[in-house]
């Protein structure tokens, strides 16, 4: 019914096809799978057959649970002011009994506020008999995996209405009602929502937010992090500040309470820092977030699984901090000083080494005053006196050189022998202790070491310089991100990092990215394109005498890796202009790579597509990926056909269920196949076909520097393994698009009037333009953003729509 009331948001735009309505079935999460009886072989028995619908149902579970990511960008500000949920509501008190009171039932459904719950059970053709999940919330992994999908599913729906959310529904998600249906997931999710679209700012107080925080749900803690940090972004609120320091450890006072805190709550709280100081150059919280990056595990009770992604969203919120002002900072620091920039500490976790050059804490010094007795007698016998100083010790604990010292009027002259044997006893206990060359104690998880690990701190870094210096065209920073042409240099670093590295490399001369063949193949090692070309050119194998000394397979790796990050790059360059150049470019790249999995057997070994099947799997899964993110990100808003065909390509791609061996297994105790690709290629092109009809067309991207963050944050090249999975990248930050979205102003298509209508101008990209001649054949060629090129003639009527 909800359903049928929106149909006229999208009618004026695209009227000759159905391209919207089956971008809707293709995300819609909330109706029951279509088993296909015929492909799955003629059972034996009737068990055996349910066996096979239920194999089935795991398959494509992990497909369903990822369609929110894109039904939130599909989706986005479709329903004005709730008036259609509320006359559902209406409508729907008429078939309850008369014994239920109406204001209770208008609560439980506003607060459920029209969300489709995700089905993931199944219907069998023809007999459209149901067939059960074999997985319900007993199982631990299944309850999870369900809580985070609720969660996006809420995240998802509450993106879809616009105007902001009316006081009296936005004040049933705040208040905790004992017979309310609503799930917490859910509720969060709505919440996140509100506080994205920036509705929380006005409608919540400090009691709401402290009565929902004291709940002590997950979901809900993360929510409101994020929520009101977006909300106030960039305005430093102190309130909002202070609950974020509540959720970050490093971030208190010592106590003797010991807070044991969820590294996903530390995640969120992490990037909420970064959003509520965007822009300010916060010196001080970046470089306490620089020391945690520097740190191996925060402390021994953290979980240390998670730890990438922490140091991930630590390195994100530096970036949104000082964002585009890292040459404003270098401009301004002191050119001598004891202490090293934000830039050489980044530069440092970015290429590795002493893991103390990256720590900067402060030693406490006793005062020269105090340690030549000039104030003993002033503070007479008995009196107690503990002085400190700070100096900057590179990797110093802030625990080591504290001085104190007992004054005392009758033996003030022996401080200085109790001082230096204090301090003397403190340094033999801290060097035996310490392992890490910072002072800190030693971590029962992992083997820590003097030097860095740059397989956890080296994104983290890459994505703080690429945000720092974003649009400064600062060389050196842009040499510093390159990957080196050699390949001793291309072997120290991890072969998705080099995506990542090139990547940030392009936001630092933002402005200079160009659609071209030339400057795409500039961003990969000269000596790599050479090699890569000589394969594809070579006529026999063994024209290819170099194999036995160099890996085939490191230079592919390399090849598409950086080919990848640069025309994601490219893509954010031209978010929602529909560039044909670019568009043919990512196309070049996804055929290379999209022909193996076709006809895997028939590759020409020479070729581009045999050069792919070198990277390896993974790889070319990366690359695919990133090539349904960029064309939704270039094509945003337009619907392109070509675009909508080629990703629906994509996502059906389905696991191998024949793999899972569900019938050795109870229903009780099977879980679904794993497939570290699937579930990434699902999020990936659902939210693509989000944003090819961002808002049924009627939204766009911008491009201020705040929103290529948001987008940078949102779209980043790390793919988790399943909806449950934190551990790389915090998945959530995938709905921050929303913070670069606006309304889209040009017009959308050209559409031919009748011919009684008479109008003499044709609105082209804001601008009239009149036909000239005489002649009534005479031709005209415009450039529609979403046609392209046009002609028209004279006695032919155009509008835009």
């Amino acid at each position: 019914m909800i359903k049928e009331a929106h149909k006229w948001i999208s009618a004026p735009i695209w009227t000759s096809d159905l391209r919207v309505y089956n971008v809707q079935q293709m995300l819609d999460s909330s109706q029951p799978i279509l088993i296909p009886s015929k492909e799955l072989g003629q059972a034996s028995s009737e068990v055996q057959q349910r066996e096979q619908h239920e194999q089935f149902l795991l398959s494509v579970a992990i497909r369903t649970v990822a369609r929110p990511f894109g039904k939130a960008a599909l989706n986005f500000h479709t329903r004005h002011a709730f008036k259609d949920d509320e006359s559902f509501i209406e409508s729907n008190l008429k078939q309850k009994n008369e014994n239920i009171k109406k204001n209770n039932f208008i609560n439980s459904s506003v607060s459920q506020m029209g969300a489709r719950p995700i089905c993931l059970n199944g219907r069998v053709h023809p007999g459209w008999h149901q067939v059960d999940f074999p997985l319900n919330d007993t199982n631990p992994s299944h309850k999870l995996a369900m809580d985070w999908a609720n969660f996006y599913n809420g995240l998802a729906h509450g993106f879809s209405y616009c105007g902001g959310f009316p006081s009296r529904i936005f004040s049933s998600l705040i208040k905790e009602e004992a017979n309310s249906d609503l799930l917490t997931t859910i509720r969060a999710g709505l919440l996140l929502a509100a506080g994205l679209s920036g509705c929380i700012k006005d409608s919540m107080n400090l009691y709401d937010i402290h009565a929902l925080l004291t709940q002590n749900d997950k979901y809900l803690i993360i929510a409101l992090l994020i929520g009101c940090a977006a909300a106030h972004r960039g305005t430093s609120e102190v309130h909002v500040y202070k609950m974020i320091s509540a959720h970050l450890p490093f971030l208190l006072q010592p106590t003797l309470v010991e807070f044991k805190i969820e590294l996903s709550i530390q995640s969120a709280a992490i990037v909420s820092l970064g959003l509520l100081f965007a822009e300010t150059a916060n010196h001080n919280i970046s470089s306490q977030l620089l020391n945690q990056i520097s740190l191996e595990v925060p402390c021994e009770s953290d979980q240390a699984f998670e730890r990438y992604s922490f140091v991930l969203t630590a390195g994100m919120a530096i970036g949104l901090i000082n964002l585009g002002k890292g040459k404003e900072i270098t401009d301004t620091e002191i050119p001598i000083s004891s202490t090293p920039s934000l830039k050489e500490r980044l530069i440092k976790l970015l290429n590795g080494g002493e893991r103390r050059l990256a720590y900067l804490s402060y030693d406490r010094v006793e005062c020269p005053g105090m340690r030549i007795g000039n104030f003993a007698s002033s503070c007479g016998g008995g009196s107690n006196l503990i002085y400190s100083l700070r100096r900057y010790t590179a990797g110093g604990s802030a625990m080591d050189g504290i001085g104190a010292v007992n004054v005392t009027g009758n033996n003030a002259g022996g401080s200085s022998t109790n001082t230096a044997t204090a301090q003397q006893q403190h340094q033999n206990s801290s060097s035996s202790r310490d392992y890490s060359g910072i002072g800190q104690p030693m971590s029962n998880h992992v083997r820590e070491l003097p030097t860095l690990n740059i397989h956890l701190t080296s994104p983290a870094a890459a994505v703080a310089l690429g945000l720092m210096y974003l649009r400064t065209r600062d060389e050196w920073i842009y040499e510093a991100l390159s990957v080196k042409d050699s390949f001793y240099e291309i072997d120290k670093i991890r072969p998705d990092m080099l995506m990542i590295r090139t990547f940030c490399r392009c936001l630092v001369k933002f402005d200079d990215i160009q659609p071209t063949k030339q400057w795409t193949e500039k961003q990969i090692p000269e000596i790599v394109r050479r090699y890569s070309q000589h394969f594809v050119e070579a006529q026999t194998l063994k024209d290819i005498w170099w194999e036995e000394f160099i890996d085939v397979e490191t230079i592919s790796k390399v090849h598409f890796y950086c080919t990848a990050g640069a025309l994601l790059a490219l893509s954010l360059r031209f978010a929602s202009s529909c560039q044909k150049d670019a568009l043919s470019l990512i196309h070049q790249l996804y055929e290379r790579i999209s022909s193996i999995d076709l006809n895997r057997k028939k590759v020409d070994e020479l070729s581009w597509s045999g050069f792919a099947l070198r990277a390896g799997r993974n790889c070319l899964r990366t690359c695919t990926n990133v090539c349904a993110l960029a064309m939704g990100l270039l094509m945003a808003g337009s619907g392109d056909l070509q675009t909508t065909r080629i990703l629906r390509k994509i996502r059906n791609i389905l696991p191998s269920f024949e793999d899972t061996n569900i019938k050795t297994k109870t229903s009780a105790n099977c879980i679904p196949p794993k497939d570290s690709s699937v579930h990434s290629l699902h999020v990936s092109t659902n939210m693509a076909l989000g944003l090819l009809y961002f808002g049924y067309g009627r939204y766009r991207l911008s491009d201020s520097n705040l929103s290529i963050a948001a987008l940078v944050l949102s779209l980043f090249p790390l793919f988790p393994h399943s909806i449950t999975d934190n551990r790389f990248y915090f998945q959530p930050l995938r709905f921050l698009w929303i913070l670069a979205a606006q309304k889209n102003s040009q017009p959308k298509c050209l559409r031919k009037l009748s011919k009684r209508r008479k109008i003499r101008r044709i609105l082209i990209n804001e601008e009239e333009k009149d036909f000239e001649g005489e002649d009534e054949q005479e031709m005209m060629t415009v450039e529609c953003p979403r046609c392209g090129r046009i002609e028209i003639t004279k006695n032919e009527r155009f509008s835009s729509l």
